[in-house]
């Protein structure tokens, strides 16, 4: 069994500020793959389902699901 410690203030601090620099690229890189090719391009098409599944995980976080 994994015992595991609380995360230090400093360590939430430093994930919600990845995470939003993270979520803000993913949109970014959408939007620009997207203006670039079109919306029916592969590479936009699989930048917009980086960016939805970066969104379930932060969606993920926020409830505190385990797995």
């Amino acid at each position: 069994m994994i015992i595991r410690e609380p995360a230090t203030p400093e360590q939430l601090s430093e994930l919600a500020s990845s995470l939003t620099r993270t979520h803000f690229e993913c949109e970014t890189l959408s939007d620009l793959l997207t203006t670039m090719y079109g919306a029916e391009d592969q590479r936009a098409v699989r930048a917009q389902e980086l960016h939805n599944q970066f969104q379930r995980l932060l969606w993920a976080i926020e409830r505190g699901d385990a797995e």
